[in-house]
């Protein structure tokens, strides 16, 4: 019956030992962080202290077992407390310290929370349907304690903090034995989280923001830098800008603008066949020409105009030292 007043009762325990349990198999801690998650449950007290002495067992699991219960554990409803009692059972620092290093870590004016719970908080607030933008989420901010300075008004910067982060993140993703592309995936969110649209932008700056970005990466950005949003404590819904920016990208999806060297009207056979040279650097640099133009005026992304546009910039590149040898 004591298994059937804990459910009652909302409580995760051990059968017998909660030692004995966790020495028997070491990833048993991680699940029992997974399952207060997943039913919304406390971890019962002598359990909890258990993991703590567990954790010479708990260094034995496999990463790829330990990524697949981070995985699993970003699918419940509200995976900052299984991420919580990871943290205060030291499961956390043996796996994933970039992030238990970031608690207590204050950040500025602009957010209520230190890193860590920012952290966190940003992952419960992203779709429980999508685990790898809570990946993305709970990792996103890890460049601010390395780039973290203090300024002359006692606030904090953390200048490009995306880009250290970025590599942090590709460099735990491989520890954690993570898909080539899924790492990839995190990693290009990461790096991209901190955009700034502004109505200030021309539709060529929004072609070439979706190009940096990937059709197919921008929902999930926006998904990301909403959950950012809500997760500094001090703001929440969608913004006005990013509403614009949404509708502005659909009308440029819905006019079929070319947006990467695909989308051009001529293709890199043409290009050889129109100026007779070989395949090389000269002509992804007469394309990339191409696109830049087209981007800011998507009425030239004719077969006829662009191949007019190749020979001028054609004329210019070819004897230039980084093509001639292809010429």
């Amino acid at each position: 019956m004591g298994g059937i007043d804990d459910i009652r009762s909302g409580l995760i325990r051990t059968i017998g030992d909660p030692i004995a349990r966790f020495r028997e198999d070491g990833l048993r801690t991680y699940r029992a962080c997974r399952f207060a998650a997943r039913f919304n449950f406390d971890i019962e007290e002598a359990t909890f202290a258990a993991i703590h002495e567990c954790l010479d067992v708990a260094a034995l699991v496999s990463m790829e077992r330990v990524r697949d219960e981070l995985m699993k554990l970003l699918e419940a409803g509200v995976p900052s407390s299984g991420i919580e009692y990871m943290r205060g059972s030291g499961l956390l620092s043996q796996f994933l310290p970039e992030l238990a290093d970031c608690y207590g870590v204050t950040q500025n004016r602009f957010h209520v929370y230190d890193i860590y719970y920012h952290s966190l908080y940003s992952c419960d607030a992203v779709p429980a349907s999508e685990p790898l933008i809570r990946l993305a989420a709970l990792l996103h901010d890890l460049g601010k304690l390395p780039t973290r300075r203090e300024g002359e008004d006692g606030d904090y910067t953390f200048y490009n903090h995306e880009v250290i982060g970025t590599r942090m993140v590709k460099r735990i993703l491989r520890r954690l034995k993570f898909s080539n592309e899924d790492t990839a995936k995190v990693a290009h969110l990461v790096l991209n989280h901190m955009f700034h649209y502004t109505n200030e932008w021309s539709d060529g700056a929004v072609r070439r923001f979706m190009r940096k970005v990937g059709l197919e990466n921008l929902e999930d950005l926006i998904v990301l830098r909403l959950a950012d949003r809500r997760g500094s404590g001090m703001r929440d819904g969608m913004p006005a800008p990013i509403r614009t920016l949404k509708r502005r990208i659909a009308e440029i999806i819905e006019a079929e603008n070319a947006i990467t060297v695909r989308d051009l009207n001529i293709d890199g056979y043409v290009v050889m066949e129109e100026f007779g040279v070989k395949p090389g650097p000269i002509i992804g640099h007469i394309l990339n020409e191409l696109l830049e133009m087209v981007l800011d005026n998507p009425e030239m992304n004719e077969r006829a105009v662009l191949l007019e546009k190749a020979r001028e910039i054609y004329e210019q590149a070819k004897d230039d030292a980084r093509f001639r040898r292809n010429g």
